[in-house]
């Protein structure tokens, strides 16, 4: 297959857009980097077969050519290329008009293991949330994933807003004292999200991007007036945001305090200096 995404990835049983071409050995070989058991790393694995190696997935049209035929499926074997071990198997389904494919099988199966920022922070009810989300998102079922993530940032939202005056000055801490007592007071997960998202630390917006935003956005559309479809996109945005949040929060918060606190010392000596 010729796109990457789709086959480090995309979910199971999820159609893809993809124009799939007359004859089936048009279609290219790419490399895929993905994680190897025996390497214990990520690595470039490197397609191994043959798309029209097996009679049952294709069939002879002109000469030596195959054409594509719709609903049928095609494997691809792939090795990786550091070990010469380790393999990943997939099965692809060619879709109606040959206009999209589907992934209908996959070995090993997509990750599910928990980051391990996000591993320190969440007590077992939530880590058990996290892999059937995961596992819902990898085989395209969208209103579960969202539905476990959601839970998972109603778990730990008011921990998350404990940590956000360690990144504040203590001027912002005065001055944004209010709107965070009102977020640890309010009970529903939105309506705290939305108080806090305009407060959120430099550190956590990369670009235009702020993760409390796309957090409040996702959590804002409801899971019954939504697609599946709809549903899985949302629920990679809160999984997305969740980690990246973490990631940074759970992990610079001690660095950021001292930080924080040698700068206020810093600035208090100067003003002292220049009365």
């Amino acid at each position: 297959m010729p796109n990457i995404k789709f086959l480090e990835e995309h979910p199971l049983y999820t159609q893809f857009p993809f124009e799939v071409p007359e004859y089936i050995h048009q279609l290219e070989k790419v490399n895929i980097n993905m994680h190897c058991s025996k390497c214990d790393n990520i690595r470039t694995f490197n397609m191994t077969n043959d798309y029209r190696d097996s009679e049952e997935h294709v069939h002879p049209d002109v000469g030596n050519s195959y054409a594509t035929k719709k609903n049928k499926y095609i494997t691809l074997d792939y090795l990786c290329a550091a070990c010469k071990v380790f393999m990943r198997f997939f099965i692809i389904k060619i879709g109606e008009d040959l206009t999209y494919i589907q992934k209908i099988g996959q070995y090993p199966p997509l990750d599910i293991s928990i980051p391990k920022e996000l591993k320190k922070i969440i007590d077992e009810e939530y880590k058990d949330y996290y892999k059937k989300g995961k596992n819902s998102e990898n085989f395209g079922h969208g209103i579960g994933a969202y539905v476990y993530y959601r839970r998972i940032i109603e778990g730990i939202i008011n921990e998350f807003i404990e940590k956000i005056p360690y990144f504040m000055t203590n001027e912002e801490k005065e001055k944004y004292k209010e709107p965070l007592d009102r977020a640890k007071k309010e009970k529903n997960t939105t309506t705290k999200i939305e108080i806090i998202k305009d407060l959120v630390p430099p550190i956590l917006i990369q670009g235009r991007f702020n993760p409390l935003k796309a957090l409040h956005e996702a959590l804002s559309i409801g899971i019954h007036v939504e697609s599946d479809l709809s549903c899985l996109e949302n629920a990679k945005i809160i999984r997305n945001s969740l980690e990246f949040i973490v990631e940074i929060i759970f992990r610079d918060v001690e660095k950021s305090k001292e930080y924080i606190e040698s700068m206020d010392k810093i600035k208090k000596r100067l003003k002292e200096k220049y009365k």
